[in-house]
């Protein structure tokens, strides 16, 4: 009987969770832009090297240790967004947008909210506002 209302207990709290992440997602402030550019930069901040001896012998090597980001570039109105996404482990790609396709996407602060071309929200870190001129 225990197992039974802990069971509820946690689908409740799974089901409450799930509407307070849709309540938050409709109530930022989707606006329409387009997609101006995706790149992504790598940049070497270490070298980790290692080495093993057998015998008389000793061999090393020295591996690069990188930290790559994804840069999105995404044009409105008034103004023109840049967006930069950390890609963490070396099999992580960048959010799938068709270069100069319209775009949804919310501003809040520092960060810069992007709806994919399947619907998915990300969100990256906002690094700049370029007001464009009129």
């Amino acid at each position: 009987m225990r197992l039974k209302s802990a069971y509820a207990g946690m689908t409740i709290i799974v089901a409450v969770v799930a509407s307070l992440a849709l309540v938050a997602q409709s109530r930022r402030d989707w606006q329409q832009g387009i997609c101006r550019d995706v790149t992504t930069d790598s940049k070497v901040v270490s070298l980790y090297s290692s080495a093993t001896a057998s015998g008389n012998t000793v061999t090393g090597s020295t591996v690069p240790i990188s930290i790559v980001h994804a840069y999105y570039v995404v044009e409105a109105d008034d103004m023109i967004y840049i967006g930069a996404q950390r890609l963490r482990w070396r099999w992580s790609k960048p959010i799938d947008f068709t270069i100069n396709r319209p775009i949804r996407f919310a501003v809040e602060k520092r960060d810069l909210y992007l709806l994919d071309e399947q619907g998915k929200e990300h969100k990256i870190e906002l690094i700049k506002r370029i007001a464009k001129e009129q």
